[in-house]
């Protein structure tokens, strides 16, 4: 076994090695390319940095490799990537509350609907929350890579978290009308029924206003549509 694990070592060692000899040229140039680099706005860094990783894909242990090139700007790499990973989060943040998205799957009912938006505004509110408390990392990180600071991601969520209350506002409010049109209707369904739907609608109702207020909050405003939903409700 440990005559097996030596030639295991051994031949990693020559690996990296062989790779050393093999991307010199490559990694040399990268360097070069990497502390010049200067993006100007986050779709350039996140661009750059998918170059940089497919350069460095071939390497068969990229910390170990990387070794035998000392000027190579770890930090730089390491501050894109954190820029990268912010923006993507923020993108994925947004489209989980987008109730607009294409692929948007309705739930069974309306209370389950409602329930499932409620329960990721509070995890997208959670996640920007988080963003909020490292903004100011995230800017001196930023800065030191001559990179603006770009808020349209946090923005979108924000504003999605909105769109969120709306739809949840318009579910309450279908619920009431459906509830009048079948009280008044000729047929209309027996009191104990009635009043489980009343049961009903009087949760919907509350749940969108509570949603709204906090969306309200979040945002810090509503556009004219949330506004007019909002007093309707």
């Amino acid at each position: 076994q440990l005559n097996d694990e030596l030639e295991k070592r051994s031949g990693f060692q020559k690996q990296v090695a062989a790779d050393r000899e093999t991307y010199k040229t490559m990694l040399e140039e990268l360097i070069v390319a990497i502390s010049n680099f200067k993006p100007a706005d986050m779709d350039a860094a996140a661009d750059f940095l998918s170059m940089v990783d497919n350069a460095l894909l071939p390497l068969c242990d990229e910390a170990m490799v990387l070794k035998a090139f000392p000027e190579f700007p770890h930090r730089k790499v390491g501050l894109l990537r954190e820029v990268a990973a912010r923006a993507i989060d923020l993108r994925q943040l947004a489209s989980a509350i987008d109730v607009k998205r294409p692929d948007w799957k309705s739930r069974g009912n309306m209370q389950e609907e409602v329930s499932f938006v409620q329960a990721e505004f509070n995890r997208v509110q959670s996640q920007i929350e988080w963003h909020g408390r490292t903004a100011a990392d995230f800017s001196k990180n930023c800065k030191e890579l001559g990179l603006p600071v770009d808020t349209t991601g946090e923005q979108k969520v924000r504003m999605n978290c909105v769109g969120a209350a709306k739809y949840v506002m318009q579910i309450g409010l279908a619920a009431s009308d459906r509830l009048e049109a079948a009280s008044a209707a000729p047929d209309a369904p027996p009191p104990k029924t009635l009043d489980h739907f009343k049961n009903q609608v009087a949760w919907l109702l509350e749940a969108a206003i509570r949603l709204a207020f906090r969306a309200h909050q979040f945002a810090n405003g509503f556009d004219t549509e949330a506004a007019d939903l909002f007093h309707r409700v």
